[in-house]
């Protein structure tokens, strides 16, 4: 089937750092070249039909589309004006939060997994979930043997031939929110966390307000039809957090490239004699912003860096372990920490 919605050609196997590294390509094609970003290893595979109609019934098929969305690369949003009007900020204006269920000073997110990923793929997600759940240390993922049927929001990471996710908490994820990771073509760790940040209201790194300081986009080199996918979001809102070059919610230099046979055309030019790294996890700000973005209440919310900085630990934002600023008037004091945590000497602990 094919929605009436505002996006151009979306891309079937998007990856943001290359997993898939964009071909060569003739017209109406794209020749997939199927990569594995940690050790090198590339494998040439199928040319895949550029035409509208395909894209969008690969891209459709079997989802749960609340009324309005638009889909901009691996990225999907819900963009209802009434739903806008109500939702918490998260790193754009109208993300949606996934800040439901606050218990004992940590979010807790209901995931469940398509039970048609292998136990080793399962497994593989349960450890970047995990990984997300250690060194963010705000955020707790409850793993459903069964699909949820009471009505909460959770997450449904799904086996489709897609890599993707929507951008935030969507009014449907009650109904389970599907998260887009493809078991024959995205099964990585930087992927995985890529699209769990996406679903936690992360948007991309590269189109930021300020990336002109940072990069240099070439729009020469990108695919025809595919420009839309390096347009600045101007409401993007990173809490004071610095642009980040290994962020793992970053563009790779040759994503959407339109090289030919003979090599890649860069398609993202880093500035200042930087470089884009190569990350298989979420980088230290990423981190330090979904800190930023869950550590607080919900009637609270997201807070930014210099509020953090000069007040990390208070009622409404406790403080996770081995973290300091517990102890106020020379008192350490055990409210301004998660759950049973204890303040020792200005510091949460165990």
């Amino acid at each position: 089937m094919a929605l009436s919605l505002p996006v151009q050609v979306t891309l079937f196997y998007f990856l943001s750092f290359s997993t898939f590294a964009l071909g060569s390509h003739r017209e109406g094609f794209l020749r997939k070249k199927q990569t594995n970003p940690f050790s090198g290893t590339e494998v040439e595979t199928e040319e895949v039909p550029l035409d509208d109609q395909n894209v969008l019934e690969i891209m459709n098929t079997g989802r749960n589309n609340p009324p309005s969305s638009i889909m901009k690369g691996d990225l999907k949003f819900e963009v209802s004006a009434e739903e806008q009007s109500s939702r918490k900020l998260g790193t754009l204006p109208g993300a949606r939060l996934w800040d439901h269920w606050w218990q004992n000073g940590y979010y807790w997110i209901k995931v469940y997994i398509d039970p048609s990923f292998s136990s080793d793929s399962k497994n593989l997600l349960i450890k970047n979930l995990r990984s997300l759940q250690y060194r963010g240390k705000v955020v707790k993922f409850k793993i459903a043997n069964n699909r949820p049927q009471d009505g909460q929001p959770y997450m449904h990471i799904t086996n489709n031939d897609e890599c993707w996710s929507w951008f935030g908490r969507t009014s449907t994820a009650d109904q389970g929110q599907e998260v887009g990771i493809d078991e024959n073509g995205c099964i990585f760790n930087g992927t995985i966390q890529h699209e769990i940040l996406h679903a936690l209201g992360f948007a991309h790194e590269h189109q930021r307000p300020d990336r002109g300081d940072y990069v240099e986009i070439k729009w020469d080199n990108i695919i025809p039809g595919y420009a839309n996918f390096f347009g600045i979001e101007e409401g993007i809102r990173s809490l004071g957090v610095p642009y980040d070059y290994s962020s793992v919610m970053h563009y790779g230099p040759f994503d959407f490239s339109s090289s030919d046979y003979y090599g890649y055309l860069p398609t993202i030019v880093p500035k200042g004699g930087n470089t884009i790294e190569w990350l298989d996890e979420a980088s230290w700000f990423d981190i330090v912003q979904l800190r930023l973005m869950y550590q607080c209440k919900p009637e609270t919310g997201p807070r930014t860096k210099s509020a953090f900085e000069a007040n990390p630990c208070t009622e409404d934002c406790p403080c996770w372990s081995k973290r300091t600023g517990c102890r106020v008037d020379g008192v350490d004091l055990d409210s301004l920490c998660k759950g049973d945590l204890n303040c020792h000497q200005n510091t949460c602990n165990d």
